[in-house]
């Protein structure tokens, strides 16, 4: 583990009362934890490879990602555990009482949340500000990694010019 992971994982645990811990979702997560701290519920998984471990799926206690890049990287990784990139996977979800949007996985559906103010700092946010750009948001996911604003960007023009030539032809 290097030691910013190894930090991070210090700043998590120290001083918080571990209140669950279950076997990890996927592949590479060991562990995840549910803990409270300073009357603050949250949960967080730890992952490892052969080659690293690291922290990741850091979520408050209504299960909401408090990282929009952590968000992306569980979306990919359990889209690559269905194996499937042909087809519309995800689809968008809101909640405007609670000030939270998503994406649900068709097939099992798993709900990948976040908190609206979690992305308003973020390259995404104007990427996501409305239902319709988080519609064409999900479609891109079940494309492929969307790693940064540039990528989705990117992945967002050529599924538009992919429809348009469609329509063209």
């Amino acid at each position: 583990m290097q030691d910013q992971d190894f930090s991070k994982l210090k700043e998590l645990l120290e001083g918080a009362i571990v209140l669950e811990i279950r076997d990890g979702a996927n592949r590479e997560s060991i562990v995840e934890f549910f803990v409270e701290k300073k009357n603050r519920k949250y949960s967080f998984t730890l992952y490892a490879t052969d080659l690293k471990a690291w922290i990741g799926d850091e979520k408050d206690n209504e299960e909401r990602f408090l990282d929009i890049n952590q968000m992306l990287n569980s979306i990919f990784e359990h889209h690559t555990n269905h194996g499937d990139f042909k087809n519309d996977v995800f689809e968008a979800i809101e909640s405007p009482m609670k000030l939270e949007i998503g994406f649900k996985c068709r097939k099992c559906k798993q709900e990948f949340k976040i908190g609206i103010s979690m992305i308003k700092n973020s390259g995404f946010y104007e990427l996501l500000a409305t239902p319709d750009k988080r519609i064409l948001f999900a479609k891109i996911l079940s494309e492929g990694f969307v790693e940064s604003k540039e990528r989705a960007v990117d992945m967002i023009s050529l599924y538009a010019a992919s429809k348009l030539g469609k329509l063209l032809s």
